[in-house]
C-alpha cells in the first residue's frame, strides 16, 4: 500500500530545502492555509486527489495524486517568479522520502488571481506515488 495521503510532507520538504526559495519565501511555507497575518510572500500546498491506480490480489500498491501549490505575493511579478521556481523544482522530477517515492510530476494547469490585496499564483500537479 502506498503512504501517498502524506505526501504534503515530501512537498513541504522539497520547497523547504530548496535555497532559491528559501531565500525568497523563508519559512512561510503552510499546508492549506497560511495565518491572517503572515508577512508576502509565501507558499501554501494541498492534497487534492489520490486513486489508486495498480493493483493486485495482495492489495494496491500504486496511487496517482494530484496537488495544487499557491504563491501568495503582493509583488506580482515576484509571484510569477516563485511560480516558475516552485514548477521547475516538481516538474519531471521525483521526490524520495524514507516510506514514499514520488515521481513522474506534471504541471497540469495554473491560475492567477487577485485576493486580499495579493497575486495568488496557483499550480496543479498530478504524480505517481509509490
Amino acid at each position: 500500500m502506498s503512504n501517498g495521503i502524506e505526501i504534503g510532507k515530501l512537498i513541504f520538504g522539497a520547497i523547504t530545502s530548496n535555497e532559491e526559495l528559501h531565500s525568497i519565501v523563508g519559512d512561510k511555507v503552510f499546508p492549506i492555509i497560511a495565518e491572517p497575518e503572515t508577512d508576502f510572500p509565501f507558499i501554501t500546498y494541498s492534497r487534492s486527489n489520490i486513486y489508486v491506480v495498480n493493483q493486485s490480489k495482495d492489495g494496491w500498491f500504486n496511487d496517482e495524486a494530484s496537488f495544487n501549490i499557491q504563491i501568495i505575493d503582493e509583488d506580482y511579478m515576484q509571484s510569477c517568479h516563485i511560480a516558475n521556481l516552485v514548477r521547475q523544482l516538481f516538474e519531471n522530477n521525483a521526490i524520495t522520502g524514507s516510506d514514499m517515492k514520488v515521481y513522474n510530476i506534471r504541471m497540469t494547469g495554473i491560475s492567477e488571481m487577485w485576493s486580499e490585496n495579493a497575486y495568488i499564483q496557483s499550480l496543479s500537479f498530478s504524480c505517481n506515488i509509490d
